[in-house]
């Protein structure tokens, strides 16, 4: 039922426990990406959503890097909780590793005050795999489609938030270094942040079966 799409790198220790801290039990696919084959993915889905969308079935997919993993019994939590919901993104908290205190970034609610000054939609984001490939039927040839893809699921389908932290994550620059040097990025980024709307789909706006529950 959900597709985990793993970015390893080089460490085979933390890839080991990445896989291991998903309960065999239950219904998802785990698919490992090496990142020294495939030089050109990133952490943040942009080439890589042509990856999973070939590799992956399921109604729901996400993207973890090897070095973070997921809490015990928080993804059986999150497939009880997404049964009978319609949704286009589902986003959680994380713990820090550094802290072991839920993110502050991740932990931010979708109130108005902070999507205009924060982008709380970091890793883990679960996607409807359904609205992705829809939304690939238009023109998305932009600068950062991985940017423009998210920003049209937020514009059209409703987010939903998982209130329980899901991944235990590794510390991260909220930026790539390299970009600290890259203007016309950090405006891109300024610009994506700053135009965040909420405008709640209706059934009569989109083809038949497209909103249904992603679990039933």
């Amino acid at each position: 039922m959900i597709d985990v799409l793993i970015l390893n790198t080089s460490d085979q220790f933390a890839l080991d426990k990445c896989i291991n801290s998903i309960d065999d039990m239950l219904p998802v696919n785990i698919k490992v990406v090496n990142l020294s084959e495939n030089p050109t993915l990133q952490d943040i889905p942009g080439s890589i959503y042509n990856k999973i969308l070939h590799d992956c079935i399921n109604p729901l997919f996400t993207i973890i890097d090897s070095n973070d993993y997921f809490l015990p019994g928080s993804l059986q939590a999150l497939l009880e909780f997404v049964r009978h919901k319609s949704f286009g993104l589902l986003y959680a908290a994380s713990i820090k590793r550094t802290t072991s205190q839920p993110d502050p970034v991740t932990d931010l609610p979708l109130l108005e005050e902070t999507i205009y000054s924060v982008n709380p939609m970091r890793s883990p984001i679960f996607y409807n795999r359904k609205i992705v490939e829809y939304l690939l039927r238009f023109d998305h040839n932009t600068y950062y489609p991985e940017f423009d893809m998210c920003l049209k699921i937020w514009q059209r389908f409703e987010v939903t938030y998982f209130p329980i932290p899901l991944t235990n994550k590794a510390h991260k620059n909220l930026y790539n270094p390299e970009y600290l040097h890259d203007l016309e990025t950090l405006i891109y980024n300024s610009k994506v942040r700053g135009t965040k709307q909420f405008f709640y789909a209706y059934a009569s706006m989109y083809p038949d079966g497209l909103l249904d529950p992603v679990l039933k």
